[in-house]
């Protein structure tokens, strides 16, 4: 099945629970890791097992989400792994924070834990 390894890029540690149990309602085979700021991304990015799909908050600590989605788009090594911009913002501010480095999905965070698990099956 597409997108086994999926890297969470978030600082907040509910965000992430809420992601990885969603992602399991889905797919329990699938394997989640997280990273809570620009430091620990980058490290996950540079291991030896690189994400299959990586998801990404656009409101990080002492980073802007658009640079990191830059960092992730302009280099070899990962440019080609699917972004999602995952962010409390509608899908036309994220289009337009995270210009010129389009992502691959935008998701808004949801109302409900269902809406959440159907944005993620529309990408899975």
């Amino acid at each position: 099945m597409l997108y086994q390894n999926i890297l969470l890029i978030d600082d907040d540690p509910d965000d992430i629970d809420l992601l990885k149990v969603a992602i399991a309602c889905i797919d329990n085979k699938k394997k989640c890791v997280s990273a809570g700021n620009r430091t620990e991304a980058l490290k996950a990015l540079h291991s030896n097992q690189l994400p299959d799909i990586i998801i990404l908050d656009l409101a990080l600590p002492g980073v802007i989400g658009s640079e990191l989605l830059g960092l992730i788009k302009n280099s070899s090594l990962t440019a080609k792994i699917p972004v999602v911009l995952y962010s409390s913002h509608n899908k036309e501010l994220m289009e337009e924070i995270a210009k010129p480095f389009i992502a691959d999905h935008y998701i808004s965070k949801p109302n409900s834990f269902q809406q959440l698990v159907d944005s993620l099956k529309k990408i899975f």
